[in-house]
């Protein structure tokens, strides 16, 4: 771990040998964007994981996490994304941790850029000693953004939604959330959010997300799409395909040229075996979640409980999803 004690500067630009801190500036990243630091910064160094290297500072400012519980988190964090998207994640993320006085959450908000080179800024509670998982589910949200396919045009329901589903299936899978709590807190999103609402639709919602700020709605909307299409994708393939293998797919077409909205649904209807993903984000009257969850043996007993039973048509495809 290396510490600077002077104003030091951090960025995603590939570092030029000494002296001083140079870096050669890439041209192409002028429409992708970054973020830069300069100012008293500490390296936490560099985390290395199978298909991506992380390059971890922190802001010096006051915190009581240690720089371990740090690295730990983040290295966590990444490494769920990493075995998610493999190859198709960026080679270097740039990561910059800010902490926030006066506040004891792990993870306040974060930020990612992700065209080109690859930077994240996460806020963090500076009175917050532990990152627990089953708790915390910022870091994992921001950075499953960084193998996103590639967009063209906001697409939030879809980028937003899908990012949103993944934050509690990769707790799931990390073994942070039990099965029932996973399926618990998804309940508790979807039951609130998946509905339509004065017969508006989940597609005018996220078109005019700038403009109502209804981010809950078309975040756990989109999440709820995102959880039926993953049935249907399983159930019709014989378990044989996944929405992991869609979002792959897609990342790996983007790499190429942007996808445009079309394609995103038509994608995932041809994986589904119907046009599902067409119809919910038109649809204005009440979607079967309940029932869909129910032939996974997945049954409601509150707000955020649920039972599971494995007695349910679907349940071993529910096993298999985390």
């Amino acid at each position: 771990v290396q510490t600077c004690a002077l104003p030091i500067l951090t960025a995603p630009y590939a570092r030029l040998a000494e002296p001083g801190l140079r870096f050669r500036l890439d041209a192409e990243q002028y429409d992708g964007g970054n973020y830069i630091t300069v100012g008293q910064v500490a390296s936490l160094g560099l985390i290395r994981l199978p298909h991506t290297t992380v390059d971890l500072n922190v802001l010096k400012w006051p915190r009581r996490a240690s720089d371990a519980a740090l690295r730990g988190w983040i290295e966590t964090a990444v490494g769920a994304v990493d075995r998610f998207y493999g190859t198709l994640l960026h080679e270097r993320v740039h990561v910059l941790l800010v902490p926030v006085p006066g506040s004891r959450k792990p993870a306040l908000f974060g930020s990612v850029m992700r065209r080109g080179l690859a930077s994240v800024v996460l806020y963090i509670g500076a009175g917050c000693e532990r990152f627990d998982f089953s708790e915390e589910w910022v870091a994992v949200h921001e950075l499953f953004h960084l193998g996103n396919p590639l967009t063209d045009g906001k697409m939030s329901w879809f980028v937003e939604g899908f990012t949103t589903y993944y934050q509690d299936v990769l707790r799931g899978r990390l073994g942070a959330l039990t099965p029932a709590a996973t399926w618990g807190d998804l309940w508790d999103g979807v039951r609130r959010f998946c509905q339509p609402r004065d017969g508006v639709s989940l597609a005018e919602e996220s078109a005019s997300l700038r403009r109502t700020h209804r981010y809950t709605r078309v975040y756990w909307g989109g999440a709820c799409v995102a959880l039926l299409t993953d049935i249907a994708i399983r159930e019709h393939s014989r378990g044989q395909v996944t929405l992991d293998d869609v979002l792959r797919a897609l990342r790996q077409q983007s790499l190429r040229a942007p996808v445009e909205e079309d394609e995103v649904i038509a994608a995932l209807d041809r994986a589904a075996g119907r046009p599902l993903v067409k119809a919910l984000l038109a649809e204005r009257r009440a979607i079967a979640v309940r029932e869909a969850l129910a032939r996974l043996g997945v049954i409601p007993t509150g707000d955020e409980t649920v039972e599971l039973r494995d007695d349910a048509p679907l349940a071993g495809l529910r096993r298999a999803m985390f």
